[in-house]
């Protein structure tokens, strides 16, 4: 062609187009795949459960099953709001016939939460790139965070206990505490109790008397309502309202409470009252599951409570636990009119400033002294609603760093 150009020109112009001639031909020589069915097959490697903020290796491997593929793009997507650690999402390689390629790259996930891969983009080019086809490719794949402050196996570890006494028989523990005294036998008591070498040498059947250990009986409310979760970017204090929550359910279930739980987000969330690792674990996957809603709320944790918790509600007057990020209005409302009914209140104020001030840092939002000036004033706020609360409720506050500590050490 270039030689025709020549003669047909009368000029050398046509040996000069010689060069990009050849570089088409090259290039285009090979068509390139229309359709990705029975090509490619992809696998996917990452662990299913992590803690949050916990590097996650992350292996997609894309095997060819036909002719070599002189260049192929690849554009993994992993889960919304996961950092990218080391590597990349993406990779240009060769992938020869019946060879395979692998993509790899390290990610965080800094929030409880379920969470899912999205799609996979295979880009095939042509040698020089003049040409290309492009693939997409459902992999689905979940990763469960969970919160730091739980084993692998989702075992309740060390966390601050309350020793309140209530009104429910510990089933946990038998419900015997302390040996008091040795009575004489009536109708009802347990074989058990029974003292036989006292029995043997008195000549009357005796049973021995023990205090009875009672267990807190108690609903922790999660409070998930979307207007009272700050968010910054990618931050959010659902996190945090989920760990002090853990905290809380894993003190009780630890000495061996009875704890049921109510999560007011996108929907509503109960799980009905009891003991043991069993509970705990249901309380912490429904969490995981949980998000954030604006139709749940705490003005109406009275019907919600009459209506999902109608034993406790009646008869055992239980005592709740509300657990929020900062306190509101509602939920002083909530709080006063449950008091009004018999209710023993307690309230867990997540302090989430320091993470605020951390994720506006992050995306330069602000002047440094302009977020130390509003954590201040966002700390004189949060006391006043706190004070205003405690004339309904024990307050309690909860942080990262010194975990669930009571208002009343905050204020001497």
């Amino acid at each position: 062609m270039g030689i025709w150009l020549t003669i047909a020109s009368r000029s050398p112009i046509g040996l000069g187009a010689i060069p990009l001639i050849l570089f088409l031909v090259l290039d285009l020589r090979k068509p390139l795949p229309t359709e990705s069915g029975g090509r490619f097959s992809l696998t996917r490697r990452v662990r299913d459960k992590v803690f949050s903020g916990d590097p996650v290796l992350v292996e997609l491997t894309i095997t060819n099953t036909s002719e070599t593929i002189e260049r192929i793009y690849v554009e993994d997507e992993p889960p919304e709001y996961a950092k990218i650690l080391r590597g990349s999402k993406s990779l240009d390689g060769v992938l020869k016939a019946g060879g395979e390629i692998t993509l790899r790259y390290e990610m965080s996930l800094r929030e409880p939460g379920q969470f899912e891969f999205g799609i996979t983009r295979l880009a095939v080019r042509s040698l020089f790139g003049l040409s290309e086809r492009n693939f997409i490719f459902y992999a689905p794949f979940g990763v469960r965070v969970y919160p730091k402050l739980l084993t692998t196996k989702l075992k309740p570890v060390s966390a601050p206990a309350f020793g309140w006494a209530g009104t429910t028989l510990s089933a946990y523990r038998g419900g015997r505490f302390e040996f008091m005294n040795i009575r004489g036998y009536v109708t009802g008591d347990k074989v058990r109790d029974v003292n036989w070498r006292a029995t043997a040498r008195s000549r009357n059947k005796l049973v021995n008397e023990w205090q009875v250990e009672r267990g807190l009986d108690c609903v922790v409310i999660v409070d998930l309502f979307a207007d009272d979760v700050p968010k910054v970017g990618e931050w959010t204090a659902r996190g945090e309202i989920i760990e002090a929550a853990c905290t809380l359910a894993n003190s009780f279930m630890k000495e061996g409470n009875r704890v049921g739980m109510l999560i007011l987000g996108r929907i509503l969330i109960k799980v009905r009252p009891g003991f043991g690792l069993r509970r705990l674990r249901a309380m912490v996957e429904a969490m995981i599951d949980s998000q954030e809603g604006d139709v749940w709320n705490v003005d109406h944790v009275v019907e919600y409570l009459e209506e999902f918790f109608r034993k406790q509600y009646v008869r055992r007057r239980g005592t709740l636990f509300f657990v929020a990020a900062g306190i509101n209005m509602r939920l002083v409302n909530a709080v006063e009119s449950l008091h009004d009914r018999g209710f023993v209140c307690n309230s867990v104020v997540v302090n989430f400033l320091e993470s605020e001030g951390k994720a506006l840092s992050e995306r330069k939002a602000l002047d440094p002294n302009d977020i130390k000036f509003g954590q201040r004033f966002a700390k004189a706020e949060l006391d006043w609603f706190e004070g205003k609360l405690a004339s309904n409720s024990n307050v309690f506050e909860w942080s990262k760093k010194r975990g669930l500590i009571e208002y009343k050490s905050l204020i001497v």
